[in-house]
């Protein structure tokens, strides 16, 4: 049986586990499309190579820092520091 890095699809588990979210944000982003799944009689799968391509843009997104932290989206007034 392969392991979780050769899955071709993760669980809502396995999403969470390799995110490091919760499980109830792993739903809310089924929820809202930002994670595509495949559903299959009860389950929710989450395709590996849409979990990989996604992870590959918010990486290349700028204002994104090596540490892995959320990015501020807001815009800064000008009298703002």
């Amino acid at each position: 049986m392969p392991n979780n890095s050769e899955s071709l699809v993760y669980s809502v588990p396995q999403v969470q586990q390799l995110l490091r979210i919760s499980r109830s944000s792993v739903y809310e982003a089924i929820r809202r499309h930002e994670l595509p799944v495949l559903k299959i009689g009860k389950r929710l799968l989450i395709p590996r190579a849409a979990l990989e391509h996604i992870i590959a843009q918010a990486g290349a997104m700028p204002g994104t820092s090596d540490k892995g932290g959320a990015h501020d989206t807001r815009q800064r007034r000008d009298d703002e520091p």
